[in-house]
């Protein structure tokens, strides 16, 4: 019997970080085998086994029909044949062949481990014996009939529209943007008509990351790791504990941002279902499934499917305290109702306002730019364009992370009439500062910016020097959020470590702005993951993970506030911060350090932090990380004390 028709028999599909053929993801097994060595045909690979933390499939396992293979961190492949093995099992993080530990894995899933070798003993039995195939094949649940399936997917969907939980869009209201964002992070697991429902689990809205569910299919894509595809018809139960996603009672990924007070009650809602159905019960269900929606082809259209998340600082005074941007709950009463130009129209309120604060300053740009700023002159394309660069410069930061420059272009050039108005309804006479000797033509794009939105009586300065300092201006506004002790503990350790990173980049200062810019976001990125682990383990839940990393996003979001913003933190910094803090023990943090700084050393170049900075770096994170989690802690205590005078009467 072959090892998938055995493992199909016994309804495994894989789970976190163990694929089974034919959902192994493509780059993954490319990158196993050029890493183990191989020159098997990659149709023969039945399983992979990732065990590295950014998800690249170079150490862990392969497993074909007559053979399998262990990588480690720094080690050569060692390859065993089926046929010249005895017992083979998991035993906690390590693998055993005839009694001997020959390898260990740090980052998948212990029990998930376990499960896949008991299976795999099982098959070899089965091979050996030859006589339980029968036996194996009806054992188990039976798959779901293409009604049956039908029943569970319309019922899902209703609880969706029903629940309307927060990140979770329903066709056809799931944004466009989000849509295509997530049909491209998830390597063609669907396909757009097929998608029903969208779980947006990323933290700046791109739902690069979530579940995608369709109605023979749902797919799965977790922060660092390959998407996972499912069929309905396997499914025996899903449930959703905490952020730990178990599919037929296997853990199969974690969320980051979603939970289990959000999502619960709708997974819930598709287990009920999967009873229901392999119960033989008949689901009555009055949602009809949505028809296939017409593809976008306007910005006007594109625009109206964004959501401006503003934050709490544009209405009020007071200080912020969270970086998580929730996307506006849909419920079916707003799902029923007709579109309205309302996003169009706070666009176009954006722009309003951007033009007001800073006609000034735009005004003697596009005459040195056009040679004349009047409505004529302003007509054609090529300098509407030149003008929808400029403003979506000045756009608050929410407005510019919810909408890409190339689609507000479009927008500016769709809506021109009452953009130029507003811009050229006052007649303004040239501003004699900008009449210099010097210009501004002479500048590049990224100093030419810098003199609109700075006091022209600073000079200009080095490309380097200017990502310090507008990380330095990041650490200043972080600063001024310091108003009361609560503030100080949030906000404290990410000043630390951002403000020992720029003591570093000094050296920097004449190397190019990006270049800086994305060693900087490196070393923080590092720093954060890397000391998260002084904190004791017994103290690591959600609410202290959220904590620690707060002060960091926010770093990120005022980062991405600024113009001219060349460091992907979504898909770069935070993946590695989360990465290096979800290690398992500090015995393979040890080790994947080390690899990394090795690396890094066999090919450093100068203008960049050599391999002494970041371990100077990481020592300094240390010790804030140490500072920060005793006066969590301290607070903690105290908070317990004071509550226990109030009320420790009534309570024992």
């Amino acid at each position: 019997m072959l090892l998938l028709e055995f493992l199909a028999a016994k309804r495994y599909s894989g789970a976190d970080r163990i694929y089974v053929a034919p959902q192994i993801p493509l780059k993954l097994l490319n990158n196993a085998l050029d890493s183990y060595g191989l020159n098997e045909d990659p149709a023969s690979i039945r399983v992979l086994i990732d065990d590295t933390v950014f998800g690249s499939g170079k150490e862990g396992a392969l497993i074909a029909e007559d053979f399998f293979g262990f990588k480690e961190v720094f080690a050569d492949m060692e390859p065993f044949e089926f046929k010249d093995v005895g017992k083979l099992e998991a035993k906690g993080a390590k693998i055993h062949l005839n009694g001997e530990a020959v390898t260990s894995m740090s980052v998948v899933d212990k029990k998930n481990l376990q499960h896949f070798f008991s299976l795999l003993s099982e098959w070899r039995e089965v091979v050996r014996t030859g006589g339980a195939v029968a036996q194996v094949v009806l054992g188990g649940p039976a798959e779901l009939s293409d009604v049956h399936v039908q029943q569970v997917v319309e019922r899902m969907v209703t609880a969706a529209q029903r629940l309307a939980p927060e990140r979770v869009f329903v066709k056809p209201n799931i944004p466009p943007k989000k849509l295509q964002g997530a049909l491209e992070s998830y390597g063609g697991s669907l396909i757009a008509d097929d998608v029903l429902i969208l779980i947006d689990d990323t933290l700046f809205g791109g739902a690069k990351e979530g579940l995608l569910f369709g109605r023979e299919t749902f797919a799965l894509k977790v922060l660092m790791d390959s998407p996972r595809l499912f069929f309905w018809r396997h499914a025996e139960t899903i449930n959703f504990i905490k952020r730990d996603l178990y599919i037929n009672g296997r853990k199969i990924g974690t969320l980051t941002q979603a939970g289990e007070k959000e999502l619960g009650p709708f997974f819930s809602a598709i287990n009920a279902a999967l009873k229901a159905s392999r119960a033989g019960e008949v689901i009555r269900s009055s949602v009809e499934m949505p028809a296939p929606v017409e593809p976008v082809h306007t910005a006007n259209d594109e625009v109206e499917s964004l959501t401006f998340i503003e934050p709490d600082v544009l209405l009020q005074q007071a200080p912020v305290r969270t970086v998580t941007a929730q996307t506006e709950k849909i419920t079916p009463e707003k799902a029923a109702a007709p579109v309205k130009n309302g996003t169009k129209d706070k666009l176009l309120g954006y722009v309003g306002g951007a033009i007001e604060q800073n006609k000034s300053k735009i005004i003697p740009y596009l005459k040195e730019k056009t040679g004349e700023a009047s409505l004529a002159a302003l007509r054609n394309d090529e300098n509407i364009e030149k003008i929808a660069g400029i403003l979506y410069a000045f756009l608050p930061g929410f407005v510019r992370l919810a909408l890409k420059e190339h689609v507000f272009v479009k927008f500016v050039l769709e809506n021109r009439d009452k953009i130029l108005d507003k811009l050229l309804q006052e007649q303004l006479q040239p501003q004699p500062n900008l009449a210099a000797a010097a210009s501004v033509a002479m500048l590049g794009f990224d100093n030419q910016l810098d003199n609109l939105l700075g006091d022209d009586t600073v000079p200009l300065v080095a490309d380097g020097a200017a990502a310090i300092a507008k990380m330095r201006g990041i650490s200043q506004a972080l600063q001024a959020e310091l108003t009361d002790a609560d503030d100080v503990l949030l906000f404290s350790l990410p000043i630390q470590c951002l403000d020992a990173v720029l003591t570093k980049a000094h050296k920097l200062s004449g190397e190019p702005q990006a270049d800086v810019e994305s060693h900087i976001f490196f070393a923080l990125s590092f720093m954060y993951g890397f000391s998260y682990h002084k904190i004791p383990e017994q103290l690591r839940h959600d609410n202290v993970f959220e904590a620690y990393f707060t002060g960091f996003l926010m770093i990120c979001e005022k980062y991405l506030e600024l113009p001219g913003a060349v460091v992907d933190v979504e898909n770069e910094s935070v993946p590695m911060a989360y990465g290096l803090a979800k290690v398992v023990s500090k015995q393979d943090l040890n080790m994947m350090v080390r690899k990394m700084l090795t690396e890094a050393e066999a090919v450093q170049q100068p203008g960049e932090f050599q391999v002494d900075d970041i371990m100077s770096l990481l020592r300094e994170a240390n010790t804030f990380a140490t500072g920060w989690i005793t006066a969590l802690t301290q607070q903690m205590v105290a908070d317990e004390q004071a509550f226990q005078r109030k009320w420790g009467d009534l309570l024992t």
